[in-house]
């Protein structure tokens, strides 16, 4: 059984020989230095070593989100006019209009195009892709959302990296199309988050318009997916916070809900699994989730109840996550990760349904040792299920 089989009769709950893992490290010039600590030869086995057993790839569209640090690569999606540019302030401006800062090692986006800010849009315009409309700029946020047409994900060869890169690993490890940035996200990239916040209870119906055509958008995006293939795609949409909601759970059913249901149905009816990414609490919302039809749930950081969720919704979706990444794996011992983990395994791992993974990508602030005792106890632990 490889790793692709292993991680689809997961999802399909059938029978496998352990359970499969995903380690991901945000900052990836610590290879070197980690594949030291776990007495590897060089940095290149690191990977195999890992047993990493999925792969999310992006959307050439999708790609200044996530690759923004990659300088050589956001200029050359500039010569094709897929991007704009702004070195000096090191922001890149994706073909929604919106802006997201170089730089960092988490993503957030720093420019909302329909936001109202006519400084920001002075300084965005000049680097701002070509298809995005620039009047829309000097528009009210209502009528700007009303008058914008959203890129069209089948042009630019949009999807020729993605399945160049889902051929080459699509035998050892399961290719997954990010799914990343969706709706609710999206809107926020777009107006801002306070000021969708703030028009979700004012004007309602600014914010469904922006639903309706990012919803459009990911359609058009899931049918070429299912088209080309793939078995499991992905959709991501930050609902919490750790202690609270962004927005109550009634809310979340008169706005959201909707559309969630409408773009997960098209996975749904074409029998393709969806893995759901969301950060925080978001224990109130799953039911909701899994009638909308989502199959399993990602990341699970350990500010919900674990124990709660395996017994409460175990029976109906996958999880992969949970091992604490905030609090235990940088500022714990060796001994600390090793029993927290052993425990997140068992709870979690319990009649399969599991993919171990980290609540967060590994940030740089974790110690070697740590990560050496996260690796072996998974390997020790994922036998015994």
């Amino acid at each position: 059984m490889n790793k692709a089989e292993r991680i689809l009769n997961t999802f399909r709950r059938e029978d496998i020989d352990y359970l499969p893992s995903q380690i991901t490290f945000a900052d990836r010039t610590r290879n070197a230095e980690i594949a030291k600590g776990l007495g590897l030869k060089n940095e290149e086995d690191l990977d195999q070593h890992l047993e990493n057993h999925l792969d999310f790839l992006f959307l050439k569209y999708d790609k200044p989100l996530f690759l923004r640090n990659d300088l050589e690569l956001m200029r050359e999606l500039q010569a094709e006019g897929v991007v704009g540019l702004d070195e000096d302030n090191k922001i890149v401006y994706d073909v929604w209009g919106m802006g997201i800062k170089i730089g960092e090692e988490g993503f957030y986006f720093c420019y909302s195009p329909f936001q109202g800010n006519k400084e920001a849009n002075k300084r965005a315009k000049p680097f701002i892709p070509p298809r995005f409309n620039l009047d829309l700029l000097d528009m009210p946020p209502a009528q700007a959302v009303k008058e914008f047409i959203p890129p069209d994900p089948l042009q630019k060869n949009n999807f020729e990296l993605l399945m160049q890169e889902a051929e080459m690993i699509k035998d050892n490890i399961l290719p997954i199309p990010s799914g990343y940035f969706g709706i609710w996200e999206r809107t926020n990239g777009m107006l801002g988050l306070s000021e969708n916040l703030m028009l979700s209870l004012t004007s309602p119906e600014v914010v469904l318009e922006m639903y309706e055509k990012i919803t459009d958008y990911k359609i058009k995006v899931a049918r070429e997916l299912i088209r080309l293939g793939f078995t499991v795609c992905h959709h991501g949409d930050d609902l919490a916070f750790q202690t609270s909601s962004f927005f109550s759970v009634d809310l979340y059913k008169k706005l959201l809900f909707p559309y969630h249901k409408k773009l997960f149905q098209v996975y749904r009816d074409a029998g393709v699994k969806l893995l759901y990414h969301s950060c925080g609490n978001i224990t109130p919302f799953i039911p909701h989730l899994i009638k909308a039809g989502i199959t399993a749930l990602e990341p699970l950081q350990p500010c919900m109840d674990l124990n709660y969720l395996k017994e409460n919704f175990g029976p109906e979706l996958v999880f992969m996550g949970g091992i604490d990444t905030q609090d235990l794996l940088p500022f714990g011992t060796p001994e600390d990760v090793k029993r927290h983990t052993r425990e997140v395994i068992n709870t979690l791992g319990k009649n399969g349904g599991y993919i171990i993974a980290p609540a967060q990508e590994i940030m740089k602030d974790v110690p070697i040792n740590n990560i050496v005792a996260l690796i072996e106890t998974i390997k020790k632990e994922r036998h015994n299920f």
